[in-house]
């Protein structure tokens, strides 16, 4: 692969990690809305926060083994990944004992352990859920992971914002109360497409590249298809949308709140 195309890679990856961020403010709307998977997206984002832009080229992803590693920092990252799988699981208890051998190596995970406990904590109802939601605030509010905190605990919401409001309002508060107002109530609109003739999933996925400034190539490469695979789908977009151009396709999805 050529710079140029290692480099537009980056960008169309820092764009989907920016819309998650400053757009929807949801990760899940994000990964429907490029037609990409959650794993995709958080293999992207922990690369970025860990990397920066270089972790988002193609075979630059931190390496396996490191002089400075050891054995055991190696076992804690695969635990936390266990404990992580036990908690989308329903078994936050199965969460809890995995994370006790878990050595944190940066802020971002340090955060990241701390958030998970809470999650545990609170999905359990447990007597120490305020606890574990506070502790994991002020860690994220001393190093300013404000959307981290809002995404994690969102589904809290109305305790995480009840803990913010019981003290006088910061900028980490006033950022992450906003995220929130923004993820939390998202939900896909009511009826949201006019069609005779709806776009399929894959359609939809097509549509949204259509909106970037992606080549019909450029896009292929990034669904993993043939060029004639996605003018296919294009061509049946238009039809659908009764119009005869990229540009009109756009602005009639806009109009009919296609998304």
């Amino acid at each position: 692969m050529d710079e140029r195309e290692q480099q537009r890679k980056v960008r169309h990856r820092l764009a989907v990690l920016r819309h998650a961020e400053e757009v929807t403010g949801n990760v899940a709307a994000t990964c429907r809305y490029y037609g990409i998977s959650r794993q995709c997206f958080y293999k992207w984002k922990h690369r970025y926060d860990e990397l920066g832009e270089t972790g988002l080229r193609d075979g630059s992803s931190a390496p396996l083994h490191s002089p400075n590693q050891t054995k055991a920092e190696i076992v804690g990252k695969i635990v936390y990944l266990r404990s992580n799988y036990h908690f989308a699981e329903r078994e936050p208890d199965a969460a809890l004992r995995g994370l006790e051998a878990v050595v944190a190596e940066t802020p971002r995970e340090q955060v990241d352990l701390m958030m998970l406990r809470a999650r545990c904590d609170l999905d359990r109802a447990s007597s120490n859920a305020d606890t574990s939601l506070a502790t994991a605030v002020d860690a994220a509010r001393l190093h300013g992971f404000t959307f981290a905190i809002a995404e994690e605990l969102f589904q809290w919401a109305s305790r995480l914002g009840a803990l913010l409001r019981s003290a006088p309002l910061d900028d980490f508060a006033d950022a992450v109360l906003e995220l929130l107002e923004r993820v939390v109530p998202l939900a896909e609109p009511a009826a949201p497409q006019a069609l005779v003739d709806p776009l399929t999933d894959r359609e939809l996925v097509v549509l949204r590249y259509l909106e970037s400034r992606l080549t019909t190539s450029e896009i292929g490469s990034e669904l993993y298809v043939s060029v004639n695979t996605v003018r296919t789908h294009a061509k049946a977009v238009y039809r659908k949308l009764g119009v005869g151009s990229r540009r009109d396709a756009v602005a009639e999805a806009r109009r009919l709140r296609i998304r």
